[in-house]
């Protein structure tokens, strides 16, 4: 799976899951592979949050291009 940058969004700051934040989980993974996760808490930059969020794509094997 390959991820293009410029088709990410980033939400505007008054978004309601800055302010209260949210973790991802697994859902039945098909494989069973133990999948790397991301949190995401009221108060982070949209910059961090993106940051953190592409470094867990890359640590799940998620080939991310970056297309400026």
């Amino acid at each position: 799976m390959t991820v293009k940058l410029k088709d990410l969004k980033v939400l505007p700051p008054d978004h309601p899951i800055y302010r209260e934040g949210f973790k991802t989980y697994p859902v039945n993974p098909s494989n069973n592979k133990k999948l790397h996760l991301t949190e995401v808490r009221p108060g982070m930059s949209a910059e961090r949050i993106k940051k953190n969020l592409l470094k867990a794509l890359k640590k799940n094997g998620i080939e991310v291009k970056d297309d400026k």
